[in-house]
């Protein structure tokens, strides 16, 4: 067993601070894309539900780099969410805690140490999911109601609540803002078509996809983990 693997998903996601959130039309440009991300040293990545052969993509990403966590998101259904189970997938995102798998998984995903991350928008809703077992509660689409400010209004009020949960912070977020969320309250951002331009997905071009991690993310590709430290709170990636 390997030191990353005693890691909960949570506290590697919080180290990593930034998640990748893979949303392809094909299946081949999933596959470049984790290979970039592994690259340059995430090591908690997520591959939405949508992408073509989803379930193929997840199992053999976490064969063939077991230290990295791997999750699905967009998951709706069940018999998506056993899949993604079964495909490797340590973390589960839903777009909605109404959907009905999350409770119907919830002990079973808990013995097999994968993560539940149901998704809401008010302070409500968010406190219902935590006093429902949730651990981690997506918020989307932050940004269409405020980004930042939003996240920073909504916070005393759930720190205190009884039953809190880390708010992983998501949808039209930019590579600059990454720093003001942390410093909002978020534990994790995700990130999306930002992390992954079109045109550089299109032409398979590493570099210019490194370098654009590496200047406006700031984020060490060789190493793993951001180069500036002090401006995140976030520390390297082991």
């Amino acid at each position: 067993m390997t030191e990353a693997s005693i890691i909960s998903p949570l506290d590697r996601l919080h180290q990593q601070f930034v998640l990748p959130i893979l949303r392809e039309d094909t299946a081949e440009a999933a596959w470049w894309c984790i290979e970039q991300l592994v690259a340059a040293q995430f090591q908690v990545i997520e591959l939405t539900w949508t992408t073509p052969e989803a379930s193929r993509i997840l199992r053999d990403a976490a064969r063939q780099w077991p230290h990295v966590c791997f999750g699905a998101g967009s998951v709706q259904q069940e018999a998506n969410a056993k899949a993604a189970i079964e495909a490797g997938a340590k973390f589960l995102v839903s777009p909605s805690g109404l959907n009905t798998w999350v409770t119907a998984l919830t002990d079973e995903a808990s013995a097999q140490g994968v993560v539940l991350i149901p998704g809401a928008l008010t302070p409500t809703e968010i406190e219902a999911l935590a006093h429902s077992g949730a651990s981690m509660v997506k918020v989307f689409p932050i940004q269409a109601v405020g980004g930042t400010s939003y996240l920073k209004a909504i916070m005393p009020p759930l720190k205190a609540s009884e039953k809190q949960a880390k708010l992983l912070a998501t949808g039209g977020i930019d590579l600059s803002e990454v720093s003001a969320y942390r410093d909002a309250g978020a534990w994790a951002v995700g990130l999306g078509r930002c992390l992954f331009p079109n045109v550089f997905v299109a032409s398979r071009d590493t570099h210019a996809l490194h370098t654009l991690w590496h200047e406006d993310l700031g984020w060490d590709v060789e190493n793993g983990g951001f180069l500036d430290t002090s401006s995140t709170g976030v520390v390297a990636v082991q």
